[in-house]
């Protein structure tokens, strides 16, 4: 069969980004020119093996965490998009970027999907193929805004497709939104974490809707702002606005809340840290996942390396982060007198329970252990070492974690629910019942009241929330909540872009007297001396200034040497070796301080696929004189 290539199909899918994660390529090896498209796709097993490849290709899961991470998330291995490094060249073509084999492959099931005799059977596939369209589509448009759309296969000749210019967004993000339509409505019911269903294309829906819509609010006024919207869709008028965008996250997350099969797994001691160690997905909860299991039959992986690069990449979060996790009693942690300087021990006492169940604080254990670990800020910047995706000591190893990934979940769901509705204006008490307050009842925490009063903290970290005084309060709350309750999920990233909050991860920002701050301050070190850090009672733990003193009771392992801990002292920020201190990332780094509001919210098209369309492809804002 001929080859057929479309407008930049150039290179080839970047493969399993985990070093030891092998998909079973079996399944998903037939070449494209070796299938003749007359004969294929007539059974069920054909046209699930074809679209099996679109799991690998848009399911993957980062080398350590923080490549999904903004400013929730530190290490020694960030990405070009936090670091400022990123260039006009030809990368940025994987295919969650501007790669578009994956996005050939579904257009070339759906143009021969009428081979299969079987209506049931066609439609479903045919639903599942457009998910897959729909989501391609919505990262494209998250990464680069316009985007052309090919909702067919191209040929080599057809120089007019090769040539096509970038669709607006608005008109992409319709079609995202009718093909999820299509997808809901013939995708099974039933409830299943391995394939795409009904509940995935709603749950889809809301998040690309919620981004869309958001995007909308906070990009209003600058050159982000969508432009040249379609006035007419699928020979309807239309009027695209947030508002538009706002009200079918809403829609799409509240049919999924009143006629899903899903709740908050709230069993166990320790629920939500549960939903994170445990091997198998927790299908009450969870709509769709990356399945491990060190097998290799269909749709599952070997283990991942999630719990290993915690190490490996030296993961942790700055304090900014912290502070937003409220006290138990559901008052703010930074009305607390003396917060800004509070040891560790007394910082994470009395707080959401979140926060112990994410993060190695006082009385943790390995799964399965019978000795607490305490935290000694051992492979880590900022003190606060994750343990979400941690499970056993064994799965600690490159390629051994074995606890299934959520791709989506039930909690994403309730979270986009009262986003799109506050952002609205329209969130009653009965919505944030029937959604923020199941996700802190799980853990125990108060409600959400409608009435809560605006959080000064909350303002300083996103000042961009340009919201009525008392809706922009329940925003910012909800905002609290979302990056509690998914941070290592994969989407504060996003929520940076939508939000237009970027700035905030600049590293050498000041403050409003003028004076330098990071952004990626950690624990507050009062000086050298003995620290019980497990919460019993016994000194476990020594910081030193230039030997360790104390005896065989606390081994080596536990000392940290005081210059190690890259101190700031915020008295006196300028002295290079302070004696108490801010535990603090990028000290003396260029990371992080290069964010151009103008420029950095969208990544540049590749220049090669500019020159290849002969400039019909235009460039992003602030990418032209690269």
């Amino acid at each position: 069969m001929k080859k057929i290539f479309s407008v930049a199909a150039l290179s080839i899918a970047v493969g399993v980004l985990f070093s030891c994660e092998k998909i079973n390529q079996d399944l998903t090896r037939l070449p494209i020119d070796d299938i003749n498209p007359e004969a294929y796709f007539s059974s069920e097993s054909e046209c699930q093996l074809w679209l099996n490849r679109c799991y690998a290709n848009y399911f993957t899961v980062p080398v350590s965490s923080c490549q999904w991470c903004s400013d929730d998330c530190v290490s020694n291995n960030m990405s070009g998009w936090m670091l400022g490094t990123r260039l006009v060249t030809s990368g940025n073509t994987g295919e969650t970027y501007w790669g578009w084999s994956t996005m050939r492959r579904i257009n070339l099931f759906l143009e021969n999907s009428s081979h299969c005799k079987d209506e049931s059977v066609r439609l479903r596939y045919e639903g599942e193929a457009r998910f897959f369209r729909a989501l391609g589509y919505y990262l494209k448009v998250c990464h680069f805004g316009d985007v052309p759309f090919y909702d067919h296969v191209i040929s080599s000749t057809d120089t007019t497709a090769l040539r096509q210019p970038r669709d607006p967004r608005g008109y992409v993000m319709l079609q995202i939104m009718k093909d999820l339509d299509f997808a809901a409505a013939h995708l099974p019911e039933k409830a299943d974490i391995a394939r795409v269903t009904k509940w995935t294309a709603l749950a889809l829906k809301s998040r690309a809707a919620l981004f869309e819509g958001t995007w909308r609010v906070y990009h209003a006024d600058d050159v982000f702002a969508p432009k040249n919207d379609p006035s007419e869709f699928d020979g309807k008028p239309v009027s695209l606005n947030a508002k538009y965008f706002l009200e079918l996250a809403a829609d799409a997350a509240e049919q999924i809340i009143d006629n899903g099969p899903y709740s908050i797994y709230s069993r166990g001691d320790e629920p939500y840290r549960s939903l994170f160690s445990s091997d198998e997905a927790i299908p009450e909860e969870i709509i769709l996942t990356k399945i491990y299991n060190n097998t290799t039959s269909e749709l599952k992986n070997f283990g991942h390396s999630m719990p290993y690069n915690y190490d490996q990449y030296n993961i942790s979060v700055p304090r900014r982060i912290m502070n937003m996790y409220l006290c138990s009693d559901g008052s703010r942690f930074t009305d607390k007198s003396g917060n800004e300087t509070m040891w560790f021990l007394d910082e994470v006492a009395n707080r959401d329970p979140r926060l112990s169940e994410t993060f190695m604080c006082p009385g943790y254990k390995l799964v399965g252990a019978n000795s607490l670990t305490p935290n000694t800020f051992y492979k880590t910047y900022t003190g606060y070492k994750p343990i979400k995706f941690a499970a056993k000591e064994e799965n600690a190893i490159m390629g051994k974690g074995v606890c299934d990934m959520p791709l989506f979940r039930y909690a994403e769901v309730l979270l986009n629910f009262a986003e799109a509705k506050a952002e609205l204006g329209s969130l009653t008490q009965a919505d944030l019942d029937k959604s923020i307050n199941q996700l802190r009842g799980r853990v125990g925490m108060p409600k959400l009241r409608v009435s809560v009063t605006l959080d000064p903290y909350m303002v300083k970290c996103y000042p961009y929330s340009r919201m009525t005084a008392g809706n922009q309060a329940l925003v910012l709350e909800i905002r609290r909540e979302r990056i509690v309750e998914l941070i290592f999920e994969g989407f504060h990233r996003y929520d940076v872009l939508r939000w237009r909050e970027g700035d905030q991860q600049r590293n050498d920002r000041y403050d409003l007297c003028g004076k330098k701050v990071s952004g990626y301050y950690g624990v507050y070190v009062p000086g050298p001396g003995l620290y019980d850090m497990d919460g019993d009672g016994v000194n476990d733990f020594e910081i030193y200034v230039s030997n360790k003193t104390s005896g065989p009771e606390i081994p080596a392992s536990n000392a940290r040497k005081l210059s190690d801990l890259n101190l700031v002292d915020p008295e006196d920020p300028e002295n290079p070796n302070p004696k108490k201190g801010y535990m603090t990332a990028y000290r003396n780094d260029t990371a992080c301080q290069s964010w151009d509001e103008g420029k950095d919210y969208l990544y540049p098209v590749p220049q090669p696929q500019i020159d290849l369309t002969l400039g019909a492809l235009t460039q992003n804002p602030g990418w032209e004189l690269q």
